[in-house]
């Protein structure tokens, strides 16, 4: 029988991207802290790279889709391919 953990797993630090080594300050809930590369970083920063993020990827999923094998260049006027 496998057991339930709480957490979670595998969370990437954003500093150096080693996984499952973030820990988070319970006398303020936020500040973080990486235990491999030792830097701190605040929930602040990690909401800005992902509004950052989150804009690119609305952006991209309105990019046009066009078929397989045929152009991918759009058309700016028309917003076709051609």
């Amino acid at each position: 029988m496998s057991e339930t953990a709480r957490g979670f797993e595998d969370l990437p630090c954003p500093k150096c991207m080693d996984d499952g080594t973030v820990t988070v300050y319970l006398s303020d809930m936020d500040t973080f802290n990486c235990t491999a590369c030792e830097e701190e970083f605040t929930r602040g920063e990690i909401e800005a790279v992902v509004k950052q993020w989150g804009a690119v990827l609305a952006w991209i999923d309105t990019a046009p889709a066009y078929q397989s094998g045929g152009s991918n260049v759009i058309d700016l006027k028309t917003g076709t391919g051609s």
